[in-house]
C-alpha cells in the first residue's frame, strides 16, 4: 500500500521523492501502481487516465468477491477505503492515484519533484 501513502514518513523527513522511488522501484516494491503515483505526483497531473471511480468498482468486486469466498483480502479491503476517501473528497472522477491527494492532505505535505542540490 505504501503507492497510497502519499505523503510518506519519509519524503516528509526530507527524503527526496525521486530517489524513494527509485530504491522501491528497484526493490521488491517496484510495481507499475508505484511508478504511476510518482509520475502523478512529480507532474502534478491527476486528470483521469483510468478514473477512480471506475478503480475502486474494480476493488470493491474483488473485494466483495473475495468476502462471498470467505477469503481474506487486506490489502484489497485497504485499497477499497483508501479509493472511497478518495471519491468522498471529491476525487472520483480524477485519476486512480486520487488516495495520493487524500494522504497529502491528512498529513499537511505535498509530495513534489525537488530541484537538484534541494534538501
Amino acid at each position: 500500500m505504501r503507492c497510497y501513502r502519499g505523503a510518506d514518513p519519509g519524503d516528509k523527513a526530507g527524503i527526496d521523492p525521486e530517489l524513494a522511488h527509485e530504491i522501491l522501484r528497484t526493490s521488491s516494491g517496484a510495481s507499475r501502481s508505484l511508478d504511476a503515483v510518482a509520475q502523478t505526483a512529480f507532474s502534478r497531473n491527476f486528470e483521469p487516465g483510468f478514473q477512480a471511480d471506475l478503480m475502486y468498482k474494480d476493488v470493491s468486486l474483488a473485494v466483495s468477491l473475495g468476502r462471498a469466498l470467505g477469503i481474506r483480502l487486506l490489502s484489497g479491503s485497504l485499497a477499497e477505503q483508501l479509493m472511497q476517501e478518495a471519491r468522498s473528497a471529491g476525487y472520483g472522477t480524477k485519476t486512480f492515484t486520487a488516495p495520493l491527494l487524500v494522504q497529502e492532505q491528512l498529513a499537511g505535505f505535498q509530495v513534489t519533484k525537488r530541484e537538484p542540490g534541494e534538501a
